[in-house]
């Protein structure tokens, strides 16, 4: 007991802290008290945060209305315990009190030590909210799960790939359909009347023409009747078919074996097959009967601008109902209204001609079936894209986004294509049809969204317009685009004619496309310089003190032409000892540009005039942030016209001797191969000789023994592993020959030979050093003797 308290006293205040225990009452009143912890139960879940010297306690109470949150902020442990001592300064020596304090303040560390536990009781409606809001944030991030650039790359040039197979799979089936034997097998079974034969071909009404289309109309229904009478759906198609197959489905292997042409003609004679080759053989019908009939493909690689990892479609699904919209079709040419008349044969049994919108066009639920490479085939190998006619925003960003034309290399890609599968000439058919797509395109009006108006190659938007761009003058608005968004609900965007913009460039840029400002020409813009180009491309001539750089329009220039070389053949260089050829208009006009890596060599043996000719520059670094460099890349040379001939005979020359130079360095070597060869025969020969043949090797030896005797009076042909005459041939002199002649074309290797040699034989024969490049020729020619 302490020697300041009483017993009466140590009594009272023993009684006061019991009572404040009970009632849960803190010694601080202005301290929140704290709530007791309660155990937890079965239905209730713990989250283990971990301790920090200061933190926010969350307490849910289950037991009020609703979910409450209480935030109550903990204060350490020592001022807990000055505010529960009282006086601090007191000191109290009885056990008793002493217990009290220690009773506390374990429960204190009790709260305090380890890790904090937030309890939440019975609430089963917030895990199914947390569970939704986890399940929804799993699938955004599987909605951005986008390729890498390398897949994406692969994807490009598969689809560029797939899209060339199916272009030469047209034209192939387009070659049958055009069959002597498939055409009379169809005309004598006399499937057409020749009540319907006349309507097929009609007669020109001079007083109305519209009679004439309106009987050649009849004429395609009643031949489309016919032959779906005549022909029979068996076969349904294996896998997805000729439809588009999704990026997972690629790999997939459908086991389709590949029809031979006998087969075809077999299948379109009878009638009998899927609906595809229904569909062409119905074309074969017609041509059968001297219509002007092509076939119509709408070919399906996999989707290019799918860019996900998967996809959402399942390819075991029931793709009934996405083959509905054909495939193959057929096309007539009416003469009299100058315009191609579509028909479906097989699927919507339907004959239109196509205005403004096309039944044969897919909804955008088909996922099977994407129209964005519509190819027709005329009778006579002629090969058109015709998607012009069936798709009604051909030039919305969905479908150029689609599309191998997307980009300009592309697009060249894609024209060649169709260049080279087209057989024919140019006939008048095609410029009328060529007038019927431009009337599409202006039927098609102005885009309807922000998406749409990007690089599209009619109309542009004011806010696309770059620094590098200028309106002409007095060019006005077409359109406005008003911006529906929340942001900006407001705004309206001013519409202009892409005709309206012209590019402007600076005078290098301009010089190195072959042009050069003309006298008096006024830029249209000025912009702040970038320094993001090397030393090497700067035009400090049309740059201000400010770092303002002037553009210039093609108008203000003109096709620059160097000055010609003179009679002893000099050309003008600039101050870097060379000349700038980026285009062929850049050459002199009495000059040659020869480009080739031996040109400057093969110029100064002939000691010509030339100047060395830099055609483009690489550029290294980062250019952006101004710290690159530009080199001048140098592909040949410029000369006159009269060093043409001698020049190209000279490379012709140096290339032949590089070649002999490689030849004999190969020789040489192999040569080398075989002296080492018979020096290690020899050096094993000598040491059986010497010490006998191993235990381990002596059976095999035996064995390769009896093996060379056997195979001794065997026919061996000549032109084996040796020549027939190298028995003739001393073995010692042979391989003397090669290590003296080794010594004066390799630097350093015969010294070796020479020191291996001394060690393991020193009663080898002397050579003579002066063997000369006409004796070794005489040993090849013994050689190969």
């Amino acid at each position: 007991m302490s020697q300041d308290l009483t017993r009466e006293q140590f009594d009272l205040i023993r009684k006061v802290l019991k009572e404040k225990k009970e009632q849960g009452i803190s010694s601080d009143n202005n301290i929140r008290p704290r709530k007791k912890r309660k155990r937890s139960n079965k239905n209730e879940s713990i989250l283990w945060i971990d301790k920090s010297p200061s933190c926010d306690t969350v307490v849910l109470d289950s037991e009020s209305s609703g979910t409450e949150m209480e935030i109550i902020k903990e204060k350490p442990v020592e001022e807990q315990e000055e505010q529960e001592d009282g006086d601090g300064d007191e000191e109290f020596d009885s056990e008793e009190f002493e217990d009290v304090l220690f009773d506390e303040q374990i429960n204190k560390d009790d709260d305090m030590s380890g890790d904090l536990n937030i309890t939440i009781n019975n609430l089963d409606n917030t895990k199914e909210v947390e569970f939704k809001k986890q399940k929804e944030k799993r699938a955004r991030l599987l909605h951005r799960n986008i390729v890498s650039n390398d897949v994406r790359q692969f994807r490009k040039e598969f689809h560029f790939e797939y899209l060339l197979c199916l272009l030469i799979h047209g034209h192939l089936r387009n070659e049958w359909l055009n069959d002597d034997k498939l055409l009379n097998k169809l005309y004598k079974k006399r499937i057409i009347s020749e009540k319907v034969q006349d309507l097929l071909h009609p007669t020109l009404d001079l007083e109305l023409p519209l009679r004439s289309t309106r009987k050649l109309l009849d004429g395609l229904k009643q031949s489309m009747q016919l032959w779906i009478k005549h022909c029979r759906v068996i076969k349904p198609y294996n896998g997805v078919g000729l439809y588009m197959r999704h990026w997972d489905e690629i790999k997939t292997h459908y086991h389709n074996h590949p029809m031979t042409k006998s087969q075809f003609i077999k299948a379109v004679t009878k009638g009998c097959g899927n609906r595809d080759i229904l569909s062409q053989g119905f074309v074969a019908l017609l041509r059968a009967y001297q219509v002007n009939a092509r076939l119509c493909f709408s070919c399906q690689p996999p989707d290019l601008s799918d860019m996900k990892l998967k996809s959402a479609i399942n390819s075991q699904h029931d793709n009934s109902d996405k083959f509905k919209f054909p495939i193959f079709w057929c096309e007539v040419w009416d003469k009299f209204s100058k315009k191609w008349i579509t028909i479906d044969p097989m699927n919507f049994q339907i004959i239109e001609q196509v205005r403004n919108v096309s039944k044969l066009e897919p909804d955008s639920s088909s996922t099977r079936n994407l129209m964005r490479y519509v190819i027709a085939y005329d009778r006579k190998q002629g090969c058109r894209d015709v998607s012009r006619r069936y798709v009604k925003q051909m030039h919305s960003y969905k479908f150029r986004h689609g599309r191998a034309t997307n980009d300009q290399k592309g697009s060249e890609w894609y024209s060649k294509v169709l260049k080279r599968l087209t057989l024919r000439k140019r006939i008048k058919i095609d410029d009328y049809e060529d007038l019927y797509f431009e009337d599409r395109d202006e039927m098609e009006g102005m885009p309807t969204s922000l998406q749409d108006f990007k690089n599209h190659p009619k109309y542009i938007l004011e806010k696309d317009i770059k620094t590098t761009q200028y309106l002409v003058n007095n060019a006005k608005e077409c359109g406005y685009l008003r911006l529906n968004n929340k942001k900006q609900p407001s705004k309206v965007l001013k519409v202009f004619l892409r005709k309206d913009v012209i590019d402007l460039k600076t005078p290098r840029q301009w010089y190195q496309l072959g042009r050069v400002l003309k006298s008096g020409a006024r830029f249209k813009k000025t912009v702040k310089k970038k320094d993001n180009i090397g030393v090497r491309l700067k035009d400090s001539d049309n740059i201000n003190d400010d770092g303002i750089e002037r553009l210039y329009s093609i108008d203000d220039t003109e096709l620059y032409e160097p000055p010609n070389a003179n009679e002893l053949g000099e050309i003008k260089k600039n101050t870097y000892g060379n000349i700038e050829v980026f285009t062929p208009s850049m050459i002199p006009r009495n000059c040659c540009l020869i480009e080739n890596p031996n040109s400057i060599r093969a110029c100064k043996f002939l000691r010509i005039e030339y100047a060395p000719a830099v055609t483009t520059f690489n550029f290294q670094g980062k250019r952006r942030m101004g710290k690159g460099n530009v080199n001048p890349v140098i592909t040949g040379v410029v000369v006159a016209k009269w060093f043409k001939d001698a020049v190209i005979a000279t490379i012709e020359g140096i290339e032949y001797s590089l070649e002999q130079d490689v030849q004999r360095a190969e020789q040489l070597k192999h040569l080398q191969d075989w002296n080492d060869m018979l020096l290690r025969l020899k050096i094993k020969s000598n040491l059986i000789e010497t010490y006998g043949v191993a235990k381990d090797d002596e059976q095999d030896y035996t064995a390769n023994q009896d093996s060379n005797e056997n195979d001794s009076d065997a026919y061996v042909e000549p032109g084996g592993f040796l020549p027939a005459k190298v028995d003739q041939i001393n073995s010692e002199n042979f391989s003397s020959n090669l290590a003296t002649m080794e010594n004066n074309q390799v630097v350093g290797s015969g010294e070796e030979k020479e020191e291996e040699e001394d060690d393991d034989d020193k009663n080898d024969e002397v050579v003579d050093e002066d063997i000369n490049y006409d004796e070794y020729e005489a040993f090849m020619d013994e050689l190969e003797a």
